[in-house]
């Protein structure tokens, strides 16, 4: 398990703070707000209308006349992939310079003559 523990509920206005915290810290709030923008439009819309709506889409990608839309999400899409490996190839950087840093400053404190830029103070 995750160390969680089981019998804690969580609200819906805690999962939506943490899923919007989370996509902020991702970069991915304008996907987040577009997504919720479309639920909301679509909750909104009479049931007639949403019908038609998504006939007519439908409509359009069959006769391929959406193929622009269809592109964009592609392109979306690789944007996600593309940030999701930039932030993996940082973090990996990050690490390894803290590494790096890290051996640098036990080589550098295992010398005896180590002076301090304050030595000179009285």
């Amino acid at each position: 398990m995750s160390g969680r523990n089981p019998s804690v509920k969580v609200t819906w206005a805690e999962a939506f703070r943490d899923i919007t915290i989370r996509s902020i810290d991702r970069g991915q709030l304008p996907i987040l707000a577009g997504f919720f923008l479309i639920i909301i439009i679509a909750w909104r819309l009479p049931e007639a209308t949403l019908e038609q709506l998504a006939s007519s889409l439908v409509g359009r990608f069959v006769e391929t006349n959406a193929l622009g839309w269809v592109f964009a999400v592609l392109l979306g899409g690789g944007w996600v992939v593309h940030a999701a490996t930039m932030r993996r190839v940082h973090h990996n950087e990050m690490k390894r310079l803290a590494q790096e840093r890290t051996q640098l400053q036990k080589k550098l404190s295992s010398q005896k003559n180590i002076h301090s830029s304050k030595r000179n103070r009285k």
